[in-house]
């Protein structure tokens, strides 16, 4: 199974959020997990179809 196809089947939800979080924020975590999907599809696209009616606050 091609690496990309695996991210698309698998999650990881960490014990402690710094295993897996790498970037100075949240918004700068989300544009490089954005970037690398490589569905088209984004984290806020995914996290409205998942739970439909979360606000975020503007830039």
């Amino acid at each position: 199974m091609s690496a990309a196809r695996a991210r698309r089947l698998v999650g990881l939800v960490p014990q402690t959020p710094a295993d897996l979080l790498y970037r100075e924020s949240a918004r700068a975590e989300l544009a490089q997990a954005n970037a690398e999907s490589g569905t088209g599809t984004t984290a806020r696209a995914a996290l409205n179809r998942l739970a439909p009616g979360i606000t975020h606050p503007p830039p």
